[in-house]
């Protein structure tokens, strides 16, 4: 019936997210790494974000400052 297919999914949910909560857990315990974690990656983004951009520049003719 319904209600024990809505359970099963719920289990089937719950043994997904277990991972990833624990690992939120471990996370959450050492704030600072994470903020090192972001800004590394907000670092990378922005080196790749500007690659593109000056590649699409190239492109479209409009990098005479460059």
């Amino acid at each position: 019936n319904g209600v024990e297919e809505l359970f099963h999914l719920y289990v089937v949910l719950m043994e997904e997210l277990e991972p990833i909560q624990a690992k939120r857990h471990e996370l959450e315990q050492d704030i600072p790494a994470v903020m090192e974690i972001l800004h590394k990656g907000s670092i990378r983004a922005r080196e790749k974000a500007a690659a593109t951009l000056a590649e699409v520049k190239h492109a479209m003719k409009i990098d005479y400052f460059d």
